[in-house]
C-alpha cells in the first residue's frame, strides 16, 4: 500500500477517519552502536492521541538493523528503502524493477 503526505488515513487503534502519515527520523542503539534510519513512515491519530509503525515498517527496520553497518554516519538504506516504501514494493520487487527480473535469479548464485 502506497501512502502520501496529505492522504487522510483511518487509525487502525481507534478505527476513526483522520489518521495522519509523517516521515521521521529514528534513532535505535546508542556510542559506536547508534544507527539512524530517515524517512520512517509513522502514522499518528489525532483522536486517540497514538502513533505507531506499521508492521512493514517494523519489519524493514528490523532488516536494516540486522545488515553489516559499514556507512561512517550509520543511515542506513534511507533512500532505497523510502522509494520501495512510497513504490509499494518489497525488496525483490524493487531490485526486479531496477535491474531487471533476470538479474534476481543471478544474485542468489
Amino acid at each position: 500500500m502506497t501512502y502520501q503526505n496529505d492522504t487522510t488515513l483511518t487509525c487502525d487503534l481507534c478505527e476513526q477517519s483522520g489518521a495522519i502519515l509523517r516521515m521521521v527520523s529514528r534513532s535505535y542503539g546508542q556510542g559506536d552502536d547508534l544507527h539512524v534510519i530517515e524517512n520512517v513512515p509513522v502514522i499518528g491519530c489525532p483522536h486517540c492521541g497514538e502513533s505507531y509503525l506499521t508492521a512493514d515498517t517494523l519489519i524493514e527496520i528490523e532488516r536494516i538493523k540486522s545488515q553489516d553497518q559499514t556507512t561512517p554516519t550509520n543511515t542506513l538504506d534511507s533512500v532505497e528503502w523510502h522509494r520501495r516504501w512510497q513504490a509499494g514494493l518489497d525488496r525483490e520487487q524493487f531490485f526486479d524493477e531496477v535491474f531487471g527480473p533476470d538479474s534476481s535469479d543471478e544474485s542468489q548464485d
